[in-house]
């Protein structure tokens, strides 16, 4: 894991009716937060977000809209560009190109999944309000590398789909109101970012490659089926034979040209007319 930056990372991700609980849990962050915040909210692919001036009325921290190759500082909240994925690499933010991951870019898990591989146990993911499941392969990772996992009450939620797969899918170190998850995670920034952390699991070595596919790597997609059996599916954006990736009760899916689906996103696809697909 070298190349981490100075200060633990809090990666944060949502869809529909994450805007309303990201204000909520910002609203909690004090200003000598000991992480950095990174934030991923689906956005149309087209036009510019408002997200780093919304939040930026609610929290005395800083709010900015991520940059490439910038280093993030500890106390600082970045937020994602459209159709744009945002990683940590080498210790820097990356803004990638990459393949899309169930049709959307930003994705939630693309965060969640670098800062797993680059941090380990110095990383923490909160999955909050939205639809479907983008988030929970990525807090899979998390937990996978010894970082920490918490999710917004389903109850609170405006929608209650990304918590509640995330919740049925991985070991979660809490589940909470977002501002009982700000407690939290302030509280393990300040334990983390001091000396005499445990030392960070093996990097799991899918998980390093699909973070170099999302980094735009276009040749590390073609080791996919050392790490991967083929699935009886063809990817829906490009007719390539899909692999089936299990971890734990997680099932998803990723083709040769790095395109990458969860179960539920697949079968969505399936459902409205794509059974034309199967492959052969």
């Amino acid at each position: 894991m070298s190349g981490s930056p100075a200060c633990p990372i809090i990666a944060v991700g949502g869809s529909a009716g994450g805007v309303e609980a990201l204000r909520g849990f910002a609203a909690c962050l004090p200003v000598d937060l000991a992480a950095a915040v990174l934030v991923v909210v689906h956005h149309p692919a087209t036009g510019r977000s408002q997200l780093d001036q919304v939040l930026q009325t609610v929290t005395r921290l800083p709010v900015t809209i991520g940059i490439d190759g910038e280093h993030p500082l500890a106390g600082h909240i970045y937020v994602s560009t459209p159709d744009w994925h945002m990683i940590l690499n080498d210790g820097v933010l990356r803004l990638t190109s990459g393949p899309p991951e169930c049709h959307v870019r930003p994705a939630v898990d693309v965060l969640f999944r670098s800062v797993a591989v680059a941090l380990g146990p110095r990383a923490a993911g909160i999955v909050l309000s939205g639809m479907l499941d983008d988030g929970t392969a990525g807090l899979w990772a998390i937990k996978e590398h010894g970082g920490m996992a918490f999710v917004q009450d389903p109850g609170e939620a405006m929608h209650a789909s990304m918590p509640t797969s995330a919740i049925q899918h991985v070991q979660v170190d809490g589940v909470h109101p977002v501002h009982v998850i700000a407690e939290r995670v302030i509280a393990w920034a300040a334990r983390v970012s001091g000396p005499g952390v445990p030392p960070g699991r093996p990097v799991q070595p899918l998980h390093r490659l699909e973070t170099e596919i999302a980094g735009g790597r276009s040749t590390a997609a073609r080791q996919l089926f050392e790490l991967a059996a083929p699935s009886p599916f063809t990817c829906p954006e490009c007719q390539g034979v899909l692999a089936e990736i299990r971890e734990g009760s997680i099932i998803r899916f990723r083709c040769h040209n790095g395109h990458a689906y969860s179960r539920a996103v697949l079968l969505q696809h399936l459902d409205d007319g794509g059974r034309a697909s199967w492959a052969t």
